[in-house]
């Protein structure tokens, strides 16, 4: 079983480079399939790109975990595998607005894609890692998921752009700043029985990405993960106010 998952996941030694090859062709890749989406695709399609995105999203993130669970040849359960962080709940909001058409779900989750899951994928996709391992399919399926990711929030804000609401753009921040409070909750639960519980933005705390990890060192962990919430909601923020004012011309809500 060990040697099957060093195959299928792609085991090495090497280590790819800040910023080096490996990185910059996704970046690339992700803008050239970008400008595709964004002039080939009509809102007629859009049910069949959440699917599409949302299921290949999915089988990749089990990929994930049955190669971190099975890495050692036998079965290790580790919470840490689980999908419950930040770059993982975009599977989940993309198939979900693509089963739900209508309605006032559909249009929620499509904000939520069109500006956290926007930002989150070109977020992925800048910094140099974010997920610790050996295994090349796990940082193939690392950026291929913010591919996808961004690609479905350029659709997104194309397609809806013109009818952004304040509301949509609230009750989107709250499924975030909701899912952020429940996982770093069960974090602080976990801890008191020693249980290592998959943190929201536990990555950029380590010593490799020091800028988020002088807020570790400032301030409490979950007074740093609110933090760095508040961060990616500001800002995902500024994606949707742009988007609404670049498609509409208007100068305020």
């Amino acid at each position: 079983m060990k040697e099957f998952i060093s195959i299928l996941g792609g085991l090495s030694e090497k280590n790819f480079a800040p910023y080096g090859i490996f990185q910059i062709s996704w970046i690339v890749l992700t803008a050239i399939c970008a400008i595709f989406a964004f002039k080939l695709c009509y809102k007629k399609h859009v049910r069949r790109y959440h699917l599409s995105c949302g299921i290949a999203m999915l089988i990749t993130t089990f990929y994930r975990i049955f190669i971190l669970s099975f890495k050692s040849g036998n079965f290790v359960f580790d919470l840490k595998n689980l999908p419950v962080t930040v770059f993982d709940i975009l599977a989940f909001t993309i198939l979900l607005s693509g089963i739900f058409t209508k309605g006032k779900l559909h249009v929620i989750l499509s904000s939520f894609n069109a500006s956290f899951g926007f930002f989150i994928g070109v977020f992925v996709l800048l910094f140099p890692s974010v997920t610790e391992s050996q295994f090349i399919g796990i940082a193939v399926q690392e950026k291929l998921n913010a591919l996808l990711t961004t690609l479905i929030g350029v659709i997104n804000l194309k397609c809806y752009s013109k009818t952004f609401k304040v509301f949509d753009f609230l009750m989107s921040a709250s499924i975030f700043i909701g899912i952020f409070a429940i996982i770093e909750t069960g974090e602080i639960l976990f801890s008191l029985f020693s249980i290592n519980f998959p943190c929201f933005f536990s990555h950029y705390f380590s010593p490799s990405l020091m800028v988020f990890s002088h807020l570790s060192n400032a301030f409490p962990h979950p007074v740093a993960s609110f933090i760095l919430a508040l961060l990616f909601a500001e800002l995902s923020a500024g994606v949707y106010y742009t988007a609404y004012r670049l498609s509409t011309k208007k100068k305020r809500y």
